[in-house]
This record gives structure tokens, sequence and C-alpha cells, in this order.
């Protein structure tokens, strides 16, 4: 993980939200050519201004840094939904998730491990 990578996921998040740079950099009461500096990799956010941007964007700092998730805001999505399933429509989803990712819907056959997603999600039960 580099430079590179952290500008190319801040791109994703804007493009990802259908909002401008001009407009998230002011939301974040910075100039507005901020995030395009970030973006066009002229700088780096600060690690607090690296928090602030994953809570603009809703998402957790290391699904920020995750490169095996390509959608961080719709992950976090899809576990605030989970997190308040009954263990039968979790099982529905853990179904449909695996013939999602068998059926080649998935970036790698890894990210498809059930072993993977359990060690990795556990998320519900530390915000219980």
């Amino acid at each position: 993980m580099d430079e590179t990578f952290v500008k190319e996921r801040i791109g994703q998040l804007v493009a990802d939200s259908g909002k401008s740079e001009k407009r998230i950099s002011r939301d974040l009461g910075r100039s507005v050519g901020y995030i395009q500096s970030l973006t066009s990799g002229k700088a780096l956010p600060s690690m607090p201004m690296l928090f602030q941007i994953c809570e603009y964007f809703n998402i957790e700092p290391k699904d920020f840094f995750d490169p095996n998730i390509p959608s961080p805001p719709t992950i976090q999505k899809i576990r605030s939904y989970a997190c308040h399933m009954e263990k039968d429509s979790l099982v529905t989803l853990e179904r449909l998730s695996k013939r999602l990712c068998s059926t080649g819907q998935s970036k790698t056959n890894e990210s498809c491990d059930s072993r993977n997603i359990h060690e990795k999600y556990d998320h519900c039960k530390r915000k219980s």
C-alpha cells in the first residue's frame, strides 16, 4: 500500500458519492481545492483528516485501507442491515453472497472464503 492507493481510494469514494470534490471539500471545512489535491496526488491527508474523511463517507478506517473491499460505503451499509436481521435472514444473505461469489461476481476467489468473512467482519459483536 502506498500514496497511490490513498489517492485512488479517495477518488473512488468521491466518484461513488456522486458529490463534487469542491462540495466535499467545503463539507469537510477545507478549501474548495482540498479534495482535488488529494485525488491528484499533490497532497496526503493528515491522520485526523483521514479519520474525518472516513466519517464523512460513513466508513471505518480499516475498510479504507483494505484493498479487498471494492466499495467501503456499500459494505458498511450491508453490515448495518445485517446487524438488524434475524438469523434466518442472515443465513439467506450468506447463501446469496456465496452464490454470487461462486458465479464469478467477486473480485477474487479468496474473498469468497467464508472463514475470511467471519474473521474480518465481526463488527456486530463489538458494537453490541
